[in-house]
């Protein structure tokens, strides 16, 4: 539309022109000659004039549909400077939504630039990323936090793209930016279900598994040493039967939680299954171990687990296997297999008890 209209400007132009110099080059007198040179020329200004109109009409018209497609799409369209401050040229509306800014604020850094808005702890790894997609003349794709106009964190999506003029001289960047602070939740909440335990809030039997091999891989790598220990509450079934599974599942949550709290911060304990807990001792031998075991079995002994006025004294069996046991060929299934025969040699042999070798 728009080359359509230019070129009916330079047609008129032309036309208009051409009568010009016919209406000077006619036989009529002087004084008619110059009113026909005057109307003529009138009618290029009118003709040129009309035209100009009808095409800044168009142009604003496309403007405007720009404007609101921009406003519609999700997140924030911008182009920005490569600078150290990611210094914006334009914004979209959507920066309101995202960031709680009007676009004059962002634009030219007038009250914060995009370097402030980007959350401390991801500054350099977008830099960075921007810094090998440039020497790969390629897109960037990142996921980062930011920090609203409020305070808040948001997680982003950004995708980006270096512009060049027609010599190779960088312009700038292009891009998008969308909020995804809502699937990270999603996807945050499915990773705790997928490795912690519905009833306990403990690890769960998949992922201490997971540890396990990777640690065995540690140890044969760098020597490290752990322990692994499966523990059994004693005559839980009867707890059951008496009180009920409500009160069973306290007892779980109970027993989970006093373990935990007298492990070291950097073990790990997850629920085997059932009444039975599985924990992994870090960098420990069988003795320390079984001193770290012996506390928790003392306070175990030393509570009790009350639950709607009703309470219960408990204890528990464990057996207990270490890497270094095992100078062979090791796996998780080794080293489990050993710590459940001890179990359940425990438990064969009286019940509470440790049993490590």
């Amino acid at each position: 539309m728009k080359h359509k209209h230019g070129f009916s400007v330079i047609l008129s132009t032309f036309v208009c022109t051409g009568a010009v110099l016919v209406a000077y080059s006619s036989p009529f007198s002087l004084p008619i000659r110059l009113a026909l040179i005057f109307l003529t020329t009138s009618l290029i200004c009118v003709t040129i004039l009309f035209l100009s109109h009808r095409i800044n009409k168009q142009l604003a018209a496309d403007d405007t549909i720009k404007s609101q497609l921009l406003d519609h799409l999700p997140g924030v369209v911008f182009h920005c400077k490569n600078d150290e401050h990611w210094t914006m040229e334009f914004v979209s509306h959507g920066i309101r939504e995202l960031c709680g800014y009007k676009e004059k604020e962002v634009i030219a850094n007038s009250a914060i630039s995009w370097e402030n808005i980007i959350s401390p702890e991801y500054r350099a790894y977008v830099r960075t990323n921007y810094e090998k997609a440039q020497a790969k003349n390629d897109k960037v794709q990142i996921e980062y936090k930011i920090i609203d106009k409020k305070g808040n964190e948001k997680w982003v999506y950004e995708q980006g793209i270096f512009v060049y003029d027609r010599i190779g001289d960088l312009l700038g960047i292009d891009g998008l930016i969308v909020d995804i602070t809502d699937r990270k939740k999603i996807e945050s909440e499915l990773y705790r279900l997928s490795i912690f335990d519905h009833l306990t809030g403990i690890f769960n039997r998949r992922y201490i598994f997971e540890r396990i091999n990777t640690l065995i891989e540690e140890s044969k790598r760098y020597e490290r040493c752990f322990c692994v220990a499966i523990l059994d509450i004693d005559f839980f079934k009867t707890v059951n039967d008496k009180h009920g599974h409500t009160y069973g599942d306290y007892v779980l949550c109970e027993f989970a939680t006093i373990c935990k709290n007298n492990l070291r911060p950097y073990d790990l304990i997850g629920r085997y299954g059932g009444e039975e807990f599985i924990v992994i001792l870090m960098n420990s031998g069988r003795a320390e171990s079984c001193e770290l075991l012996q506390r928790i079995k003392d306070t175990v002994q030393n509570h009790t687990f009350t639950y709607k006025g009703v309470g219960t004294n408990l204890a528990f069996s464990a057996g207990l296997s270490c890497v270094h046991e095992f100078p062979g060929t090791l796996t998780r299934d080794i080293l489990i297999n050993s710590a459940d025969k001890r179990l359940y040699f425990a438990k064969e042999n009286g019940r509470n008890k440790i049993i490590g070798q």
